[in-house]
């Protein structure tokens, strides 16, 4: 089980029993998911939940050896202001997410007294 302590560092945690260990170069990712043999942990790179864009790198959890895997941005960001909800598949193959938008109206009030 991966998750982050009070220094926003990963800390892998033994299901079965045994010491825990951080991950080399994890400050400030957020665990995403395992791959499939368990070398790798998919993140979300920095520590802004919403932030644009969404970096997802993958680690290797023995040597802290970081991959860039994709970069989330809505095709068209018009009033986007965050990502999250991020899921990887667990074959890695594809991936989902969410954003948040907002598009107001601007108006113009002219001859008002």
């Amino acid at each position: 089980m991966a998750v982050r302590d009070a220094k926003a560092r990963l800390v892998v945690y033994p299901v079965d029993g045994g010491s825990h260990r951080a991950v080399p170069g994890s400050a400030d990712d957020l665990p995403l998911r395992w791959s499939a043999d368990g070398r790798w942990l998919y993140v979300r790179r920095g520590s802004g939940l919403w932030s644009m864009p969404a970096w997802i790198d993958r680690i290797e959890v023995a040597t802290g050896t970081r991959q860039r895997w994709k970069e989330l941005m809505p095709g068209d960001p018009t009033g986007v202001y965050g990502i999250g909800g991020i899921s990887v598949r667990p074959d890695a193959k594809g991936y989902a997410y969410h954003f948040i938008s907002s598009i107001g109206s601007l108006y113009l009030a002219e001859g008002l007294r």
